[in-house]
């Protein structure tokens, strides 16, 4: 039976050495019987949005640039955002750009994004290919979408977490090297 995980964090496993996906932190936007859509949440780029969008100052969480949303369509914008610690939403980013949408409190731009066709990421999840935990959301930096430490977001959501996940928060980046 089909049981949807939207609105969940994926959680990479520590050995997964795909660069897409290494240490990745997936907020997952939806998952249904037709396949799933989300966005890495901890990997900021240089990007700095200015470069690219009109946007008034202040109105993303810093850091104010692109995050690398996933290995799909690099070229497509994603915005996620968010209202008073409601679920984070997509964005329609023309109607913010043309001041038809008020800004939310909180938002955040994706290049690219992560998606699964119908099945994919449910075999993974019955392979255990990913952690599956809830999302913190809170009023201060200990937001996990919009903190403003995402880089450090693997370690911090997994270190929340009960044992025996928790002590994988201290899993070496390069097992060989230590």
């Amino acid at each position: 039976m089909f049981e949807s995980v939207a609105g969940s964090l994926l959680i990479a496993r520590p050995e997964v050495d795909d660069p897409h996906f290494r240490r990745a932190v997936v907020y997952l936007v939806d998952h249904n019987d037709e396949g799933a859509f989300g966005v890495v949440i901890n990997r900021p780029s240089e990007i700095d949005l200015d470069q690219h969008l009109d946007l008034p100052a202040g109105l993303t969480n810093p850091p104010a640039v692109f995050f690398e949303g996933g290995p799909v369509d690099d070229n497509a914008v994603v915005a996620l955002g968010s209202e008073n610690l409601t679920p984070p939403r997509l964005i329609d980013i023309d109607a913010l750009l043309n001041g038809d949408l008020d800004a939310p409190s909180q938002l955040r731009f994706f290049a690219g994004y992560s998606g699964w066709s119908a099945g994919q990421l449910d075999a993974e999840l019955a392979a255990d290919s990913w952690f599956v935990v809830a999302v913190r959301r809170a009023a201060d930096d200990h937001d996990d979408i919009f903190g403003s430490d995402p880089a450090n977001l693997w370690r911090t959501v997994l270190r929340r977490q009960p044992p025996p996940l928790a002590a994988l928060a201290l899993y070496p980046e390069n097992l060989m090297a230590n």
